[in-house]
């Protein structure tokens, strides 16, 4: 029975026996078991970059500037199993701002009974809209490799916020 040839669907004899069948079913599961093991999505390398400055004497007494870079990586997108290829997606380098202003006093009104602090945020500041690949894969006839899944970097972001502390 072990070195019996099997039947295709329809029924037509197929040239595997059922070791060469069980053989190669134990190699497609440690490949798929080396496949989880590498982490779809994972950016090995990550750094951010972030600083303030804040203005305590003069005109612009009161006024911080801040700023930052974040950067990843190129992800694990796929594995191409028949060539053993590795398929990355794309590094991410995204710029942030930030703007703040303190006072005393609400729009110059009761500038003994509360501090107020108004501050700008902008996430995404050059407005960077690149693909990310979450999943690639290769064509098997033409070995051309496209996006099985993706998505848009997010666009440039406002937040305005208005502290108040009495």
């Amino acid at each position: 029975m072990y070195n019996q040839t099997l039947f295709t669907a329809a029924q037509a004899v197929g040239t595997v026996t059922v070791a060469q069948r069980i053989a190669e079913a134990d190699t497609q599961l440690a490949e798929s078991c080396r496949l989880d093991e590498r982490g779809y999505g994972n950016r090995p390398h990550k750094a951010n970059l972030f600083t303030r400055y804040q203005f305590s004497t003069g005109r612009l007494k009161g006024l911080a500037v801040g700023g930052g870079w974040r950067y990843q990586s190129a992800n694990l997108a796929g594995i191409h199993i028949q060539t053993d290829r590795v398929l990355w997606g794309n590094p991410r380098s995204v710029f942030d701002l930030l703007l703040q202003y303190k006072t005393k006093g609400i729009a110059g009104v009761w500038a003994n009974a509360a501090n107020v602090t108004y501050q700008l945020n902008v996430t995404n500041l050059l407005d960077d809209r690149t693909i990310n690949a979450t999943k690639l894969d290769l064509d098997n006839v033409s070995g051309v490799q496209f996006y099985r899944r993706a998505y848009r970097e997010s666009p440039r972001v406002f937040a305005f916020t208005v502290r108040t502390e009495f």
